[in-house]
């Protein structure tokens, strides 16, 4: 992709969400912009969590993006996050209960283009450090990605469907937050790729989307691992969802696919107490970032633990003609994905980042999948 002198088109994840409150500040006025939820002194820092551009610029920059991912991501910042942003209309719709703005908002959410939707009421732990709104409700937003092209991961295929799915995400997110403004209430969308001030994970829990897996993504009753979230905000007080665990917990305790795949092997043995509790009330699992940033930014943003997990027998991993794909994906590594391992990345300050634990550090990988060779080579099959 190249500009309009022929130069490599700069692609830069959106710097909006640095300061985000602050476009909505400009955008409607200080004196309108009274924040009612802010972040406090138990919130995520914001550096993996905000600071994309820092954390690629710090690691050489992005690398394996072709042309149809840059412009996905062009197009996001240049066309979708302005219309993030709208007038709302004044006169303002007043419903009959918090229980029918839900069941309003969730009819349009899906007749938008989302999978699942769930609502939630914000709290300070749900923006990452230094950040506000004024809205109080999250309506956190679903949508499946297109699991053959995961079959061979990381691949371009898998790094594009990734890249496609937020941006679907963005599309949703835009008519869902038109739709609010023009009921009178304001609404703020979570920028889709890049910077964002909502920590997505924790919202999505009690909106009722899942759990959190041993491999860091959200686990979805029916989606399971294979989706995006958005999340969009607003001042309509609806009436917020229960918590859906589905035996995430009693599973990933037990299993260890994800662990097995990770080209990384930053997936974590054990739960981490020092990450503090989910919201059924268990222990974290946290992923290994330094070991798992890397991969994500030298190999299509990855995602092999989320085509290798065996949540619900994978009933949620289906073929383009709904047929199950019940088979594990081809997941190179070793010699066949780098000449050597790629280095952790933990420059980052401690108290700039999120805790996570060191994950076999030093060691050779604990775990692989019983079709491969310690040096990732696949086995020789046999009849």
């Amino acid at each position: 992709m190249t500009d309009q002198s022929g130069k490599p088109k700069e692609v830069i994840f959106t710097k909006r969400g640095s300061e985000p409150q602050l476009s909505f500040q400009k955008y409607y006025g200080e004196e309108n912009y009274v924040p009612v939820v802010k972040s406090n002194e138990k919130s995520t820092p914001y550096f993996v969590g905000r600071r994309w551009q820092d954390l690629w610029e710090a690691e050489g920059g992005v690398a394996r993006y072709d042309d149809e991912v840059l412009a996905l991501v062009v197009d996001s910042q240049e066309r979708q996050v302005p219309l993030f942003f709208g007038p709302v209309a004044e006169q303002r719709i007043k419903f009959k209960s918090p229980e029918a703005a839900s069941e309003h908002i969730k009819k349009k959410s899906i007749e938008f283009g989302a999978s699942d939707v769930g609502i939630t009421e914000l709290i300070p732990t749900d923006l990452y450090q230094g950040c506000e709104t004024r809205e109080r409700y999250a309506i956190a937003l679903a949508l499946p990605m297109r699991y053959p092209e995961f079959k061979v991961t990381p691949s371009p295929a898998a790094g594009l469907e990734a890249v496609r799915s937020y941006h679907e995400c963005g599309e949703v997110a835009i008519k869902l937050s038109q739709h609010i403004r023009s009921l009178g209430y304001t609404c703020e969308v979570d920028t889709p790729m890049g910077d964002g001030r909502f920590v997505q994970v924790p919202i999505a829990e009690r909106a009722g989307l899942g759990a959190l897996g041993r491999h860091g993504s959200l686990m979805h009753p029916t989606l399971g691992p294979n989706f995006r979230l958005i999340i969009v905000v607003t001042s309509i007080p609806m009436a917020v969802d229960s918590l859906r665990e589905g035996g995430v917990a009693k599973l990933c305790d037990s299993c260890k696919a994800c662990r097995r795949y990770c080209p990384a092997d930053a997936i974590p043995d054990h739960r981490s107490p020092e990450a503090g509790k989910d919201s059924f009330g268990n222990d974290r699992y946290v992923v290994d970032t330094g070991k798992c940033y890397p991969y994500m930014k030298k190999d299509y943003s990855c995602g092999a633990c989320v085509a290798a997990c065996i949540y619900h027998r994978k009933q949620w991993a289906r073929d383009y003609d709904g047929a199950p794909i019940m088979e594990y994906p081809d997941v190179p590594m070793g010699r066949r994905l780098h000449d050597e391992p790629l280095p952790p990345f933990d420059s980052v300050p401690e108290e700039e980042k999120h805790f996570y634990p060191r994950v076999n550090r030093g060691q050779p990988k604990k775990y692989w999948p019983s079709n491969m060779n310690l040096d990732g080579t696949l086995k020789k099959q046999t009849k």
